[in-house]
């Protein structure tokens, strides 16, 4: 079995909304310039954007009139713009708390009790970044194999932080990071790997940050980067047999089951489709995970939990094509 590119639920599970952050920030820009395109300028703008607002399906009444609608535009990609900051904020702490469930849980069914790797905690520094890593020293992690990024995340959690906390406005903790060389030289160097970067957004002291949709997916970039990094070191230390525990745990509680089509008629077949659907690991045949499933002796617990969720799957379905 090939797990040398193995991409764990927590990391499979980040990817997909990194890609539909992706495509959410590009549709919603793309909708409100082409607005604001399409309404035009002066009085008749106004009245146009109104009318569009009444037509939304929304009872937001019919006195909807705008001094500028061009910069209510504006100002409107630019709040979305925050909101998917801590969206993509959250969808990275929700990453390094769940891989670290999967650690715990391996270990629990495994009996290794003791973390992988003693003492590593202490020695990482207590910044943002760090102190959202440091569970995952458990499995060998260490914050040092990112350390180039550490100012780019620290500086957008603390915009986050500014969003949610600050109404919008910078904080001088904010300032300071965006002021240090160490940040200055981080996102240059990001943004010479990914070749397209956006500049760093302008702040000034307890002011609003005007934050660009390009940044957003930017930092959604850099945290991707930080979670394949994580996935690797735990992929390599829970091993091929924690890799199948763990599949065998998430494709019968974590995927949406009902939603699998054709349903598999056998438990390998479900098996294998979890692992061969984006997590990276192709097995030798497909029976290869029975084996596996045997020698940690769930083989019989895994078939027969899948033998009770099977018709009921299926008499859903059922169900609704009947409606």
């Amino acid at each position: 079995m090939d797990v040398t590119r193995a991409t764990s639920e927590p990391l499979y599970r980040f990817v997909k909304f990194h890609d539909t952050l992706n495509r959410r920030v590009k549709t919603t820009t793309a909708a409100l310039v082409g607005t604001g395109r399409s309404i035009g300028e002066g009085k008749r703008a106004s009245q146009r954007l109104s009318r569009l607002i009444e037509r939304s399906g929304e009872p937001w009444g019919t006195k909807n009139h705008w001094a500028d609608p061009g910069l209510e535009i504006a100002d409107s990609v630019a709040f979305f713009a925050e909101l998917a900051v801590v969206r993509a904020d959250s969808a990275f702490e929700d990453f390094t708390i769940s891989i670290v469930g999967d650690w715990d849980r391996w270990m629990a069914f495994n009996h290794h009790g003791e973390n992988a790797v003693p003492g590593l905690a202490a020695a990482i520094e207590p910044d943002d970044l760090s102190r959202i890593l440091q569970p995952c020293c458990r499995f060998g992690f260490h914050v040092g194999t990112v350390g180039d990024l550490a100012p780019v995340y620290n500086f957008f959690h603390a915009l986050r932080n500014c969003i949610v906390h600050r109404n919008g406005r910078s904080s001088q903790a904010l300032i300071d990071i965006h002021r240090t060389a160490m940040f200055a030289n981080a996102w240059k160097a990001f943004r010479a790997r990914r070749k397209k970067a956006p500049p760093s957004p302008p702040l000034y002291d307890d002011e609003r940050i005007t934050v660009s949709p390009w940044q957003v997916i930017f930092f959604s970039g850099v945290c991707r980067v930080i979670a394949t990094e994580v996935n690797a070191v735990f992929t390599r230390s829970i091993g091929e047999d924690g890799l199948i525990f763990l599949a065998a745990y998430h494709s019968l509680t974590t995927t949406p089951i009902s939603t699998i089509s054709p349903f598999p008629r056998t438990p390998e077949g479900l098996m294998n489709r979890y692992l061969t659907s984006g997590r990276g690991v192709r097995p030798d045949s497909t029976t290869e995970v029975i084996k596996f499933l045997k020698k940690l002796k769930i083989w019989a617990e895994y078939r027969q939990t899948f033998e009770k969720l099977r018709p009921l799957v299926c008499s859903r379905r059922q169900a609704g094509r009947r409606r």
